[in-house]
Order: C-alpha cells, then sequence, then structure tokens
C-alpha cells in the first residue's frame, strides 16, 4: 500500500480519536489525504481541520449539507435513481435507520430533540424522502469529488453512514466500521454494512475445513465459553454502561444542567447550536426523573414459577441495532403480539425491561404489553441470563440474548438478523411474523449447537478481534492514557489495511 486516502465520519465522540486513526493509516500507506464528513456543531469540523493540518484535504458539515438539500426542489425521476441504485424498498429502509427523519417509526422510545427531526414530524410525507434523496445526491457527489481508497465510520447508526456505506458497496470502494463481538471488551473492524462480522464468519467457514487456522486461539476459546457457563455475565460494554446510568441521579443532574446551561447563554458559538444542546442536555435530567418516577404496576413480581416459558427481552429504542440490522421489525409491540399467538399450548411470553430504557419508553408503552394475552412483564431486577437458563426458548430481534443462549446450549429464535446464525447452529431464523409458529415448534426441538462450532467460532472471533475498552469511542478519548489510546488506534489501523487487502484481492 502506498499513497491511499481515506475517508472518515468524524462525530464529538470521534473527534481527536479519528484524526489519530487518519494519521496513522496516512503513516502507514506512506501519503495520501485524509477527508471527512462531520456531524454536531460546526466546531467539530473547525477542531478536526486545525489538527489534521496539511494531513486534512476536504471536510463537509453535515448540518451545513442538511439545510441545503431540504430547500432543493425535487422530481419524480430524481427519486427513481435511489431505487434503482440501491434496490427495491432502499428509500424506506434508509428512512428507518435515521431516528431523525424517521423518528415515525421508533415507537419504542423516546427520540431526544433535534431540528431535522422536528421538521420530519411535523411537515408533509415528501420530508423524510426529500431527505434521503438530498443525503443520496451529496454522498454520491462526496466520494465522487474525494475518490477514497477506503472508508472508515465509527459506526452505522443514522442514514447518512448508512448511505455512506451502500454507496460504497455500489462503487467497489472499501467500507470498514466497527463492531463489538458481544464479548469481553474484544472489537474488530468490520466490512458488514450492518456489523454482521463479516470477516469472523469467513475465518470460521474456512476453519470448519482447516481448524488449524484458528489453532493458536482454541484453548482461550475453550475456556471462555466454559467460563461463561460456568458464571454468565454480560459482554462488558453492557456493564460498564449500567453501572454509569445507575451513578446518574436526577437531583444532582439537575443541579449540574442549571449550570450549564448558564454558562451556555454566555457562550460563544450559534445560538441555534447552543439551544440544541441545553435541550438534549435537559431533555437527559428529564429522562432521570421519568425514570425513578416509572410506575412498577404494569410489571409482574416474578416469572411463571411451575409453567414453560419463551424469553423475549426488549432492546434498545431507537437503536441501530433494530433500524438498520433489522429495519422491518421496529414495532416490537407487534413482535411480542405475534410471539404470543404463536407460542404452544401451555406456555406464556415473559417480556423483561432493561434499566437503561426505564423512563425512555412512551407513555402506555408498558400497559399496552401488560394486557396482551400470555405476556408476562418483568422489571429490569430480574438478569436476562437467568430468565435465558429457565426458558424453553429465547427470542430476539436482534439481541444479544440469543449469543448467550447458543453458548448455554439453550435454543434461540432470531427475527431479525445476527451475525451468530454463520454458526449454523443452536438458533432458528425466521423474519416472517406470520411463520413464528412454525419456527417456535423447530427452534424447540432443534439441538443445541455443538461445542467444537461454537469453539471454532469464538476462536474466530478472537482471531479477527482485538481488545479496546469502549468508553475510548463513548467516554472522553483524551482523558486515557496514551498508550492505550496508541495501541486502539493501532489496532484499527491494522483491521482497517487488512479489510482493504482483502478487498484489493477479492477483485
Amino acid at each position: 500500500m502506498s499513497d491511499l486516502s481515506i475517508l472518515l465520519l468524524f462525530a464529538p465522540q470521534f473527534n481527536h480519536f479519528g484524526c489519530d486513526v487518519g494519521r496513522e493509516f496516512l503513516h502507514r500507506t506512506g501519503g495520501g489525504k485524509i477527508h471527512g464528513l462531520c456531524t454536531g456543531p460546526i466546531e467539530i469540523m473547525d477542531n478536526v481541520q486545525k489538527n489534521l493540518g496539511s494531513d486534512g484535504e476536504t471536510f463537509w458539515h453535515l448540518h451545513t449539507e442538511e439545510k441545503k438539500w431540504l430547500k432543493m426542489d425535487v422530481s419524480d425521476d430524481r427519486f427513481a435513481r435511489v431505487d434503482d441504485l440501491l434496490g427495491p424498498g432502499a428509500m424506506g429502509r434508509i428512512i428507518v435507520a435515521d431516528r431523525r427523519v424517521g423518528r415515525g417509526f421508533v415507537r419504542g422510545g423516546l427520540c431526544r430533540p433535534d431540528d431535522i427531526g422536528a421538521k420530519a414530524v411535523q411537515s408533509s410525507d415528501t420530508m423524510p424522502q426529500k431527505y434521503i434523496l438530498g443525503l443520496f445526491e451529496f454522498v454520491e457527489r462526496m466520494l465522487e469529488e474525494t475518490k477514497p481508497d477506503v472508508v472508515f465510520c465509527y459506526a452505522v447508526a443514522g442514514a447518512p453512514a448508512l448511505m455512506i456505506a451502500e454507496l460504497c458497496k455500489i462503487k467497489n470502494i472499501p467500507f470498514t466500521r466497527f463492531s463489538t463481538i458481544r464479548l469481553k471488551n474484544r472489537m474488530l473492524i468490520d466490512s458488514d454494512i450492518a456489523g454482521r462480522l463479516a470477516c469472523v464468519r469467513q475465518t470460521y467457514r474456512i476453519a470448519i475445513k482447516d481448524p488449524a487456522v484458528v489453532q493458536n486461539w482454541r484453548e482461550e476459546a475453550r475456556f471462555i465459553l466454559n467460563e461463561f457457563r460456568k458464571k454468565p455475565v454480560p459482554p462488558g460494554y453492557m456493564q460498564r454502561n449500567y453501572a454509569l446510568l445507575k451513578t446518574k441521579k436526577p437531583w444532582p443532574e439537575t443541579v449540574k444542567a442549571l449550570k450549564v446551561t448558564k454558562s451556555n447563554f454566555k457562550g460563544s458559538g450559534k445560538k441555534q447550536n447552543r439551544m440544541e444542546r441545553i435541550a438534549r442536555l435537559w431533555f437527559q435530567v428529564w429522562i432521570l426523573w421519568r425514570r425513578d418516577l416509572v410506575s412498577l404496576k404494569s410489571f409482574a413480581d416474578s416469572p411463571p414459577q411451575n409453567s414453560p416459558f419463551i424469553y423475549y427481552p426488549l432492546h434498545v429504542d431507537p437503536e441501530a441495532s433494530t433500524m438498520v440490522l433489522s429495519p422491518w421489525h421496529t414495532d416490537q409491540i407487534g413482535v411480542i403480539e405475534a410471539l404470543a399467538k404463536s407460542a404452544p399450548a401451555g406456555m406464556t411470553v415473559v417480556v423483561k425491561e432493561h434499566f437503561p430504557m426505564l423512563g425512555r419508553r412512551p407513555k402506555g408503552f408498558y400497559k399496552t404489553i401488560s394486557r396482551i394475552p400470555r405476556v408476562v412483564l418483568l422489571g429490569p431486577e430480574h438478569t436476562g441470563l437467568s430468565l435465558i437458563q429457565k426458558a424453553k426458548l429465547t427470542a430476539v430481534i436482534t439481541g444479544t440474548a440469543a449469543w448467550e443462549a447458543i453458548l448455554l446450549g439453550k435454543p434461540a429464535l432470531i427475527i431479525g438478523d445476527s451475525p451468530f446464525l454463520a454458526i449454523g447452529q443452536g438458533a432458528v431464523h425466521e423474519p416472517c411474523l406470520a411463520r413464528l409458529h412454525q419456527a417456535i415448534h423447530k427452534a424447540l426441538a432443534m439441538p443445541p449447537a455443538q461445542d467444537e462450532a461454537l469453539e471454532l467460532y469464538l476462536a474466530a472471533c478472537l482471531y479477527e478481534s482485538f481488545d479496546m475498552d469502549t468508553s475510548l469511542l463513548w467516554g472522553i478519548y483524551k482523558d486515557h492514557p496514551e498508550e492505550e489510546r496508541r495501541r486502539a488506534v493501532d489496532n484499527i489501523v491494522t483491521g482497517i489495511m487488512k479489510r482493504v487487502d482483502e478487498c484489493v484481492s477479492d477483485s
């Protein structure tokens, strides 16, 4: 590799981190330029350009571009190009993926204040489509102007990143992103738009025929599997997020919000940006008060004691894991109702909330679920892993609970999509709600995944991944020691270059 350019998606949480990744990529390839699309306030783009200096080339500020394309006139032939190039249903699929213009599809969670989101809800039906068309044409121009050798997005959690990924696929530009393997703190660089761990799937397929490929990781994989079965624990990022959320209390956060609001009113920068920051800050405070005031009346005390049940953990909403990975199943109440209708005689469906979503559900959400026949709704004090072990079947849209069930030798039903379907054992995939009764019957009768298959898949995960504290990405990057930051950047760039090499080999 030499003299290659890279296009990155920058954000408030991926600002300095992104610059370090870009610079290390240029260092490894011996030249080239860094281009970027910057989300958040315009100060983020200013910081990125200043930080990168002569290594930076062309940059765009997302919100500035959004305002341009929302003012444009559109025509039917321009709309038709979206589906013609990206495939039938692309317009709706990309709208669903965005928690701003697609917030009307977010039925199970509250969305933070957002100018674009407010316009999407308040304006005519064509506004979300107009937004996606403008985004489509903008990303086409951006990729044509920069001609990147590789694109890296820290996440695919909205329409901009998804559109970049889709058009990279069409134009044969290597696309890369973070993905978690949902095991400890391990991450990898994925080329799959939906984070289905494409590299793990490929390595696993090879390892089935030639286990020597992952032989160096087999012992650790076997240890992880045995330890998880002895003492099941959630992935490290989940434990950290839960612990952080539990430290936040309404009164202290209200006091902090008052101080920040006062300083923001006196601060510099555009008034609109400052007001949106303040609105989002108070939204989070409001959520904390709602969390502490959630009525417990809708929650049952315990799961059924002497009768079999299907376990369904409520997913975070809005979240990319459903909106991007399974855009046709974003109505969780509809999914729960279908499970209740499809469950075998004598069996109930146990639905469990988890702590991060307390206070974030819309009014009446819990009451609606609790009134569905054959459904028992539990609060977050119950642990998901214990319910997986007690349940006859664990059903998810895309959630980690299915992976945990497979590891524990318990049957799983996956309605959306999941990287763990690559194992080929231990789970049934059924996206059609009208066929859930057949899928449930099949899942209940199937044998558990064989230990050898699980060991090979885990070994493939370990082979392709690296250890990284996720607070580097979602916390304050600069607060971490320089050595830890450097190690993370090295691992990320190694992963990006590996995916680029694979893309070149395939072509």
